[in-house]
């Protein structure tokens, strides 16, 4: 229940109207005068919310508070060999479960083909629980991909998703999840470790959905991405990412797309944050990204920039009411590539900076903020 104040009236006046007019007065002196509101990730300007703001279903990141936390499964398994035994047993739309204290290890097994539309699920969030772990320590076989699904709509949730290493050694090349149908879904997971990518849509994948997830220490050189955008579309939505070579990456192919919105990155990359490659075989044409809503709460460590499109969108790309932390302008947090005269890129009404007072940098809503300027290879306002 809340809190009520009473606030006295002056004269002895008992009138409840009048109760209300000194509340109203009184916050008039209080309130600043431009609207304005903060919470932590996202700050509310004029009517705008800059950054990112969680939604109904919980904290950016997932964890504990997350709206739909599996406890229990048609199946429960706590080794490989019963994750294996369990999936040959199962219906469609089954929920096989690997409770908290189960390590499911890959280590040393060759890629587990998913055929059939189940749901893979644990418990994190609850009492502080990390997930149940499926891992892999094995850094043997280059480009090995650890889990492969090629069946429509298949789900990991809960889970703590480990990689063979952390850190920035050039080592072979490991994915967690490759997903090579449509409409995955990795929501709630911890996804850490992996040299290639914690997760990438592969082959005839579209539509794959990460949400809700923290992905960190993906960081091999050369690759080390949190989620490889290879083929199709992607939306990544509403998760946490840090230290990272590229939290966001996509190949830039024909038909290659993602959406990244609601996601707070408080790590710094190594590299660019948020990637986009220019494709077909020559670079020239890139992907197009929707980039909106998130906060960028660190610079990237070798100066490249938050964003990047290396590359001339097929339709086109826009960046819109992103708060960039230690970033001054457009600008400084977009990389571009020396032949790209960004004509189908739309970045603008993003805050840039760390303070509140004064209020970060609020930038234009206008169209494109860039012009090349074909001497120098930089942008210009």
């Amino acid at each position: 229940m809340q809190n009520r104040t009473k606030i006295p009236t002056p004269f002895g006046i008992k009138n409840s109207m009048v109760k209300y007019l000194i509340v109203i007065i009184s916050l008039f002196f209080i309130l600043p005068s431009s609207s304005s509101a903060v919470e932590g990730s996202w700050v509310e300007l004029n009517g705008k919310v800059y950054g990112a703001k969680p939604d109904y279903r919980g904290p950016i990141g997932g964890g504990a508070g997350y709206f739909d936390i599996k406890t229990s499964g048609d199946y429960t398994v706590t080794s490989y060999s019963e994750l294996v035994s369990a999936i040959s047993s199962a219906s469609t739309d089954d929920v096989i479960y690997i409770p908290e204290s189960a390590t499911i290890d890959f280590t040393g097994q060759p890629s587990l083909y998913i055929s059939k539309k189940l749901t893979f699920a644990s418990n994190r969030g609850i009492g502080g629980s990390t997930g149940g772990v499926i891992k892999n320590d094995s850094l043997s076989n280059n480009y090995h991909k650890t889990i492969v699904v090629n069946i429509d709509g298949v789900r990991f949730t809960g889970l703590d998703i480990q990689g063979p290493s952390g850190t920035e050694a050039s080592v072979n090349m490991v994915t967690g999840i490759s997903t090579e149908k449509n409409n995955i879904e990795v929501d709630n997971c911890l996804i850490h470790g992996w040299t290639y990518a914690g997760i990438r849509s592969d082959r005839s994948g579209n539509n794959l959905n990460v949400h809700h997830c923290d992905i960190y220490d993906n960081k091999r050189p050369g690759y080390g991405y949190g989620v490889s955008v290879f083929v199709g579309h992607a939306e990544i939505n509403y998760n946490k990412f840090g230290n990272n070579r590229h939290n966001i990456a996509s190949s830039g192919d024909a038909g290659t797309s993602y959406t990244a919105r609601n996601n707070i990155t408080y790590g710094a990359g190594t590299n660019i944050l948020f990637d986009m490659h220019g494709g077909d075989g020559d670079g020239t044409t890139a992907g197009n990204v929707i980039f909106e809503n998130n906060y960028v709460g660190v610079r990237d460590r070798e100066g490249w920039g938050a964003n990047n499109v290396r590359g001339e969108p097929r339709d086109r790309s826009d960046y819109h009411y992103n708060w960039y932390v230690g970033y001054v302008d457009g600008p400084d947090a977009m990389w571009v590539c020396s032949t790209c005269d960004m004509t189908n890129v739309y970045m603008s009404d993003n805050i840039y900076g760390d303070g509140y007072s004064p209020a970060p940098t609020e930038e234009p809503a206008k169209e494109n903020i860039f012009i090349l300027d074909p001497n120098t290879k930089t942008l210009r306002r």
